[in-house]
């Protein structure tokens, strides 16, 4: 689909159920980051997964403004309409999880359901010194090799993770730049209090990423929302314990069509 200011992004849709679901994808990532997921899904769901606008095979936003979790978010909703989903469940990974929560605080009325999965810190990148967040913007290939693994608590076979890798390399300067930037200054736990959709928070104790504590704190700051923590697993549950993730996953998304068609 191409934005209103121009920008193509690709998107690929699994399914054809009534229930909707958008898959939103982390830092220099890409929807394919999904596919695991999309395969076990069962038939009554469409799924949704876009590469953000300087990752995977969308396009390259010239300006690093472009890319930010504000811009990210608008390019959400518009997917949303586009593809005329109906009160869709927002599933979002780290950076997507910060997106997630930006489109719910400002369209709630426009989803059913919010899942974020070892979301973005909502305090801002205080885990990190200002050295390490300028160090995020021009990281060589073997710091970006050690940004991945971390990632993991249960790495994937070799193969698996020179694919993702590919990805990893392949995301845009203008990408990062913004995502830090905007991750950074992304200070929302004061406003969480404000969210009504129902939400699910599913982290691993053992995130290399973002902070246990941060999880916590976002969740605590949700007044609808179920929490599942995984013990000694990393920033990608879904990947590290397919079996136990999909149980709690699929449990929280039949709770919020049990509920939509109670209305």
């Amino acid at each position: 689909m191409e934005t209103t200011d121009g920008v193509r992004i690709a998107v690929t849709v699994s399914g054809a159920g009534p229930q909707h679901l958008v898959l939103v994808h982390g830092f220099r990532n890409a929807g394919a980051v999904w596919a695991p997921l999309m395969r076990r899904l069962p038939e009554h769901f469409t799924a949704v997964a876009p590469d953000l606008p300087g990752c995977g095979t969308s396009d390259r936003p010239a300006s690093w403004e472009r890319c930010t979790v504000g811009a990210y978010a608008r390019d959400v909703v518009a997917i949303i309409e586009a593809h005329g989903l109906t009160q869709p469940v927002l599933i979002g990974h780290s950076l997507g999880g910060s997106i997630a929560i930006r489109v719910a605080l400002d369209q709630a009325d426009l989803l059913g359901g919010l899942v974020l999965i070892g979301p973005g810190s909502t305090r801002g990148l205080d885990f990190l010194s200002v050295e390490q967040i300028e160090a995020l913007t021009r990281q060589t290939d073997d710091e970006l090799k050690a940004l991945a693994r971390a990632a993991f608590r249960r790495p994937p076979p070799p193969e698996e993770f020179e694919r993702m890798m590919d990805v990893v390399r392949s995301a845009s300067p203008q990408h990062v730049e913004g995502v830090v930037r905007s991750a950074r200054d992304f200070h929302v736990e004061s406003e969480l209090a404000g969210l009504t959709s129902p939400t699910l928070v599913i982290a691993g104790d053992r995130d290399g990423h973002v902070p246990i504590r941060n999880h916590l704190a976002t969740a605590m700051a949700i007044p609808r929302r179920g929490l599942q923590v995984f013990t000694d697993v990393g920033h990608v549950p879904w990947i590290e314990v397919p079996e136990e993730f999909d149980r709690v996953l699929l449990r929280f998304l039949d709770q919020v069509w049990q509920r939509a068609d109670a209305r």
